[in-house]
């Protein structure tokens, strides 16, 4: 009898027993006035498959603190990105699987890492330097911002109040988290909190979810947004309050809602929730609210891989805008590199220092002035402010009166010039470092599109100046719609053009290989334009085609291509599967000949073996690939008995 297929083989890789999938290890840094910043703590100790090189120790020593003389006080969080050369290769595995299940913009690339930071300087007259500064970082390879944000919060506050909290405990703790999953709530304990967290699926569908969204639904979530359990205290072991958690997770009706497109599930409030977020839950709107009048055109730069600068006075402005910035065409993922936050102490500074007569492809959050004159070559530079900047709220005025004039002087069914449009607080200055730069974006590329000028007032005529203070989730939620549908506007060409290239069913047969998706042309994608390209979908005109040429010579093209290709073939692969599988064999049987029948078990033997190799890319079912298995034995069984024996023993 032959063995049953090995059902390790289909199963979502197990991680051992003391690593995480959903964080790599802990640190304390801290600020020695002799050597500077160093690791005082560490958690886990020298584990097999975490390991760190020297480079990289110190990086993450010098992005835990800030890379300016900061004047904060308190604690505040942040994050930043670097290389890592070493991961287990079961951890690589896994997180293979989880990609093919979530959005691109959620997927691990497991040459990167996270470091999210919970930094606190407070006065101290006992030390030398009068301060105490020392900061708690969660390293991940999950760029789950607004959760990992919430956690290091949490688990900084309390150790930097709690003497005997050890790292252990908060390490021992998530690993009693659940797998991480797709597409359903999962509950987050963490120290006396609880974190409702949704991570999208890869077939989440937008569009429906968009007609959820409303201001009355985001300003409900807003609401929601803190809810804290003040009556169990911490515990190391804290299972009683993960049990009671998922009883009322399954018990209780919900309030369904969506935020920036991503379903978001919302309980009643007196349950003990911290927090109820989506993955990717970012604010948008106080990101970009000094350079709202360009972020049209920053999400075509951001589409094509343009490099940027993004200079800020602290590490939170300048992480969560690059986080922000590289959002812009979710659910698509950005390709290129980003440093949310960079230092001059970074191992690769030199490299991007010397780039002065090639193009970087990576965007660099900074806060130290020293970058202003040593990446002044760099074509774009974005200089922030707060939205409490009177120059910021002085600009946005400007900008609204701008827009008010040209609506009352044009009807809305002539489209504007785009030198019309300028706004007059956003001058394209050459970056210079002897210049005091005004916020917003300095550029010389050139927009392929004109402004929504429709969207603009929307958002901006909420302004507090303007008597209508909309609170920020609901405008970060209008935000986000708008680029959503921006950005399906722009890649649902590319997609029909790709659905043509896909094979007829009719071509999948169990007797040939799958068939191959035929190459991507640009020049015939190109002419499909006039006849279904954006304008069938968006009012937004320009020249699409010069930005649909643009984008095919960016990594992002080739990131979203192979990405596409994958899924083609594994589907390709799958049918083919399917195909096999319907075969009448023993209709089939009785119309070949011996030889006949002998090929045809070499050849689905060597089917076989391929979709075994498979199995963990295209995801072929155990039960799929046993059924195989049972009709190539029931073929083989139908050959003489000489050759029978032979087939089966070699099948042994």
């Amino acid at each position: 009898m032959d063995d049953p297929i090995d059902k390790k083989l289909y199963k979502i890789p197990e991680i051992p027993a003391h690593l995480s999938a959903w964080i790599h290890s802990i640190y304390i840094v801290t600020f020695d006035i002799e050597f500077g910043q160093a690791i005082e703590k560490q958690y886990p100790l020298d584990s097999k498959g975490l390991e760190l090189t020297d480079q990289e120790a110190n990086n993450i020593c010098y992005s835990s603190f800030p890379d300016s003389n900061s004047s904060i006080l308190g604690s505040t969080q942040f994050h930043f990105r670097m290389r890592l050369s070493n991961l287990d290769e079961r951890l690589k595995l896994f997180y293979k699987q989880y990609n093919t299940k979530t959005t691109q913009a959620l997927s691990v690339d497991t040459k990167f890492i996270y470091g999210y930071v919970h930094f606190l300087q407070r006065k101290d007259p006992t030390l030398k330097r009068g301060y105490f500064q020392k900061s708690l970082v969660i390293l991940s390879m999950l760029p789950f911002v607004e959760l990992f944000y919430n956690i290091v919060n949490i688990v900084g506050t309390r150790y930097f109040e709690v003497s005997n909290l050890q790292l252990k405990d908060i390490y021992d703790q998530i690993l009693n988290w659940p797998q991480i999953e797709t597409g359903s709530p999962l509950s987050l304990c963490m120290l006396n909190s609880n974190i409702a967290l949704y991570i999208p699926n890869k077939d989440d569908k937008l569009n429906s979810l968009h007609a959820n969204l409303s201001p009355a639904s985001a300003s409900y979530a807003s609401r929601l947004r803190v809810i804290r359990n003040k009556q169990k205290p911490y515990s190391s072991n804290n299972n009683d309050v993960r049990d009671d958690f998922n009883s009322q997770l399954s018990s209780t009706g919900y309030l369904a809602t969506t935020v920036h497109g991503t379903p978001l599930t919302l309980v009643k409030p007196h349950q003990n929730y911290q927090t109820i977020l989506t993955a990717f839950d970012l604010d948008l709107y106080r990101c970009f609210y000094s350079v709202i009048s360009d972020l049209q055109l920053l999400w075509e730069m951001i589409l094509t891989c343009e490099p940027f600068i993004v200079i800020a006075h602290t590490p939170d402005v300048c992480a969560n805008f690059v986080q922000a910035l590289t959002s812009l065409i979710y659910p698509f993922k950005y390709n290129a590199d980003f440093r949310p936050f960079f230092t001059i102490h970074d191992q690769e500074f030199k490299e991007y220092v010397g780039l002065k007569d090639s193009k970087p492809n990576v965007i660099l959050g900074v806060t130290n002035p020293f970058f202003a004159k040593s990446l002044e070559h760099w074509p774009n530079v974005i200089q922030l402010c707060s939205m409490t900047s009177s120059k910021s709220s002085d600009q946005i005025s400007s900008l609204i009166t701008s827009l008010s004039s040209m609506n009352s002087q044009q009807p809305a069914s002539v489209a504007m010039p785009q030198q019309a449009l300028k706004i007059p607080f956003v001058d394209r200055l050459r970056f210079s470092s002897t210049e005091v730069h005004k916020p917003g974006l300095n550029t010389k590329y050139r927009a392929h599109l004109t402004k929504d000028r429709h969207f603009l007032t929307k958002i901006l005529r909420s302004n507090k100046a303007h008597g209508n203070n909309r609170p920020n989730s609901v405008q970060t939620a209008l935000i986000r719609r708008w680029l959503i549908e921006l950005t399906q506007s722009f890649f649902m060409p590319l997609e029909r053009y790709l659905t043509q290239l896909m094979p007829l069913h009719s071509k999948i047969s169990p007797f040939k290989a799958p068939p191959e998706l035929p190459s991507f042309d640009i020049e015939a994608f190109l002419a499909t334009l006039d006849t279904s390209g954006p304008q069938l979908t968006t009012k937004i005109k320009g020249d699409w085609l010069g930005l649909y040429k643009k984008f095919f010579s960016c990594s992002n093209f080739y990131s979203w291509y192979s990405e596409r290709k994958s899924e083609i073939d594994r589907k390709l692969w799958n049918l083919h599967l399917d195909t096999f599988l319907d075969i009448d064999l023993p209709q089939v049987i009785k119309s070949k000949d011996e030889v006949e029948l002998v090929d045809m078990v070499i050849y689905f033997k060597r089917r076989l073996a391929l979709a075994v190799s498979k199995s963990h890319d295209y995801h072929f079912s155990c039960e799929n690939m046993e059924q195989f298995r049972y009709k190539l034995t029931e073929l083989i069984n139908a050959l003489p008995e000489d050759m029978r024996t032979f087939f089966l023993q070699r099948q042994q």
